[in-house]
């Protein structure tokens, strides 16, 4: 179903299709309130917005990519279910695999080719979900913005969906 097609069927009162199991649904929102009350609390987390996101349709959320916590960060920034790319080697422990599972990571394979992932995000984006992406495709290790890969141009093209650029100062 393309962009337009998905906004028509959600306007003409579709059911939308989802792909959140009831376990990763109870997660992300446990998790969510557990770690902004701790983070708010305790370590002074803030979010500001130039814009908030938008609540609903596909969207490609682009950060820089400082830490391990990224992910973690940004879903706590909103208050709208973010879904992220993560690679694959992040899957071997078989627990932490099933819990970024249930939270919607994408499993990425550098090894391979990143079609099959392209597509999964694409169809998810599609579907109105909000995915970050981190255009640098890994983690600075020195703070700097990297070289910035055209892997999300296309996932935005191909979805049809709108960019939200983000920083975290």
């Amino acid at each position: 179903m393309t962009g337009a097609a998905a906004t028509d069927a959600a306007a003409a009162g579709a059911p939308r299709r989802t792909h959140h199991s009831t376990f990763g649904r109870c997660l992300y929102a446990t998790l969510w309130v557990l770690c902004r009350t701790l983070g708010v609390a305790v370590f002074g987390f803030r979010s500001r917005f130039a814009e908030p996101l938008p609540r609903e349709g596909g969207l490609l959320v682009l950060s820089s990519h400082q830490s391990h916590l990224d992910p973690l960060l940004l879903g706590l920034a909103t208050d709208r279910r973010l879904s992220s790319l993560a690679r694959s080697s992040l899957y071997r422990f078989k627990p932490f695999g099933a819990v970024i599972s249930a939270l919607d990571a994408v499993p990425i394979d550098r090894e391979a080719s990143a079609v099959a992932a392209m597509k999964v995000v694409i169809r998810r984006l599609q579907e109105g979900a909000a995915v970050i992406v981190f255009p640098e495709g890994t983690r600075t290790s020195d703070g700097r913005l990297g070289d910035i890969t055209a892997g999300f141009a296309i996932l935005a093209k191909r979805a049809g969906v709108p960019l939200a650029p983000v920083a975290s100062v």
